[in-house]
């Protein structure tokens, strides 16, 4: 199926949801490895803080080589459920105590102040000193397992939280998609009711919204076609007084219909007088030539030859009337025309308009997302001082273990607002792709109207030149009435001689063809 042919609600999705898919990926994989790090890095401060007490609690052992007071400092160590490995060695490397958790292999791990992680363990060293001399060497490991454990679940619940906004999410697109889509197909139902020639149409207005502000321009344009509409039929009915109200100096439209309307005014009144000339001057000729019928063959032949002339002039005159009505239907075509290029204008302006505001949103949008990966880092800062703060009650407790679940729990809390932060940011991402697509259309469209435009312009201009044509006729033929009023003239002096009333009634019938001229 073409893409251009779906709905606006199915292309949402078919764009939304494998992008909104890939975010909610890609914001796991991050969360989880946020998460781990944050394990990781407080597992090797608790591991390097019980470093340093076990060192300092073997001290005394040490220096009085009482290895059963060592074994007796180290026992506390050895009830933590994390710790897994513990040995003590003297200067020489002796063995003095050592503890390895039941379940777990023997292992021999290198003596290294860094931390080290084998398998499913950390281990790490630290020197035991008594003033400059070094005593010996304490190695402790801890297990992973409880930080494996606590992943686990981060995860499984970050799965859980992510099909629930997916799900959401897969609801909130199908609802934006028919609140945009209802009102555009009122506005296309009404649009084809037009194209139809229907102009009895009003678009319901709900909200202030870019459909709403389009819908209330729409009928904005109707009305002003149903204006022009209706001066149009009165020009057709022969009411030449009707003004269409000009709404801007751009209005084209408006001002050359006006200008059309006023030249047809003086036209037919130019027109009007003509006629009234001519139909005086056919009944002075009646009435002279009803003097003339008792003269001369002569004055009879020259009387057949002014009828002649007469007739000649009555179909020059119906040629120009035939002209006037071809005129009449040249400048309703015009007009319908017009009406279109109009109603094809507006729209290019009203979908031009839209898609700058489109675009707008979608930078605001793109800096909302900036915003909210600002507190992602935020979060992340949070966590490294969680971590700190971890140290600190291990440090102080005496007891191993005893702060780390308060810890935990904050971490657990920091998760969550990261959760948070990444369903801000598919949010912002799905009304910034919204507001994209709808642009695009939006600019398509402007093309296509303007294409239309060219076309009604150039019927337009065709219109206007059969028009121009129909005048230079009617021109004509006033031309051809007056050769033949001269025609009658020479022949009326051809008569002078014939009779003092003869030549009385020529030089009044020259007097009333020269009106012809």
């Amino acid at each position: 199926m073409n893409y251009r042919s779906l709905s606006i609600r199915n292309k949402m999705l078919i764009v939304l949801l494998p992008l909104l898919l890939g975010m909610v990926i890609v914001g796991m994989f991050i969360i989880n490895r946020l998460n781990a790090n944050a394990l990781d890095k407080n597992i090797n401060a608790t591991l390097r803080n019980f470093a340093v007490i076990a060192a300092s609690s073997a001290r005394t052992g040490l220096e009085f080589e009482d290895s059963a007071t060592v074994a007796e400092a180290m026992q506390p160590f050895t009830g933590d459920e994390q710790l897994s490995y513990l040995r003590v060695t003297n200067s020489s490397g002796k063995a003095v105590y050592s503890y390895r958790k039941p379940g777990f292999a023997d292992i021999q791990p290198k003596l290294t102040e860094t931390v080290t992680r084998i398998g499913e363990e950390v281990f790490t060293s630290s020197a035991i000193k008594s003033g400059p001399d070094e005593l010996g060497q304490v190695v402790l490991g801890l297990s992973l397992a409880d930080r494996n454990a606590a992943l686990s679940y981060a995860q499984r619940f970050l799965i859980v939280l992510t099909v629930i906004g997916i799900v959401i999410l897969f609801a909130a697109v199908i609802l934006l998609g028919q609140t945009i889509t209802r009102p555009v197909r009122e506005l296309v139902t009404v649009a084809q009711e037009i194209s139809e020639g229907n102009l009895q149409q009003q678009i319901p207005v709900s909200g202030n919204d870019e459909i709403g502000q389009l819908a209330a321009a729409f009928n904005s344009v109707l009305h002003y076609i149903q204006e022009i509409a209706t001066n149009a039929d009165s020009v057709s009915q022969g009411d030449l007084t009707g003004q269409v109200q000009v709404r801007s100096d751009k209005d084209i439209l408006s001002l050359s219909f006006n200008r059309l309307t006023q030249q047809l005014r003086q036209v037919f009144g130019n027109i009007l007088n003509f006629t009234d000339t001519l139909s005086n001057t056919a009944e002075k000729l009646k009435r002279m030539s009803q003097h003339l019928a008792g003269d001369s063959q002569d004055m009879r032949q020259a009387s057949d030859m002014v009828a002649s002339a007469t007739e000649e002039m009555k179909s020059n005159i119906q040629t120009v009337e035939a002209n006037i009505q071809e005129m009449n239907n040249t400048i309703e075509e015009i007009a319908r025309n017009t009406e279109r290029a109009n109603m094809v204008t507006q729209q290019a302006v009203a979908t031009t308009e839209d898609a700058n505001l489109q675009i707008t949103s979608l930078n605001k949008t793109a800096q909302e997302i900036n915003s909210v990966i600002e507190t992602i880092t935020d979060i992340a800062g949070q966590t490294k001082l969680l971590a700190l703060n971890a140290t600190i009650e291990a440090a102080r407790a005496g007891e191993a273990g005893k702060g780390f679940a308060v810890v935990a729990n904050e971490v657990k809390d920091l998760a969550q607002q990261t959760n948070k932060a990444t369903e801000e940011i598919n949010s912002r991402l799905k009304a910034m792709q919204s507001n994209t697509g709808e642009a695009v259309r939006k600019i398509g469209q402007v093309g296509e109207v303007i294409n239309e435009v060219n076309e009604m312009v150039a019927t337009i201009a065709a219109a206007v030149e059969e028009q121009s044509a129909t005048t230079r006729e009617v021109a004509q033929s006033i031309v051809h009435t007056s050769q033949v009023a001269s025609s009658i003239n020479e022949d009326m002096q051809k008569f002078r001689g014939t009779s003092e009333v003869v030549e009385q009634n020529s030089i009044e019938l020259q007097q009333d063809a020269n009106g012809f001229i």
